[in-house]
């Protein structure tokens, strides 16, 4: 009885069966997303000012889920394309978006808005610069 041909099945069956486990080990993108508490972001509801962290890995399952939920897209008029905005978990606007900590006071703040202005510095050092008196140097002058 041959057996050349019986050990190339054997490896054949091998080959094919490893790469199939290593094609579908490799589908799961969230893989090699970082779920560490360091990792976190913090994310701002511009309506609410509702304030969540997020990892990657959690931020890429909300959007899938957002995605599959069929919720309409922010229209490209808005100025808003390249800008994430999720479904806030608090008010249920979609108006949670990425945020950045304020330079002068360390307070979250939405990098952008809704309607695709964006802000270096939180609403409350905004208000406290522009109400400065004229000719008065701000306090990091």
């Amino acid at each position: 009885m041959p057996r050349k041909p019986i050990v190339y099945g054997i490896v054949l069956t091998a080959v094919v069966g490893l790469t199939a486990f290593l094609f579908a080990r490799n589908l799961d993108t969230r893989r090699g997303l970082p779920d560490a508490p360091e990792s976190a972001q913090d994310y701002v509801c511009e309506k609410c000012a509702y304030l969540v962290q997020m990892t990657p890995r959690e931020l890429d399952v909300a959007v899938s889920e957002w995605n599959r939920s069929g919720a309409a897209l922010p229209a490209p008029e808005m100025g808003i394309r390249k800008m994430l905005i999720l479904p806030c978990p608090a008010c249920n606007e979609l108006s949670l978006l990425h945020a950045s900590r304020c330079p002068n006071c360390g307070n979250p703040f939405p990098r952008g808005t809704t309607d695709g202005v964006r802000h270096s510095v939180c609403k409350d050092c905004e208000k406290a610069s522009t109400a400065r008196p004229p000719g008065r140097p701000s306090a990091g002058n």
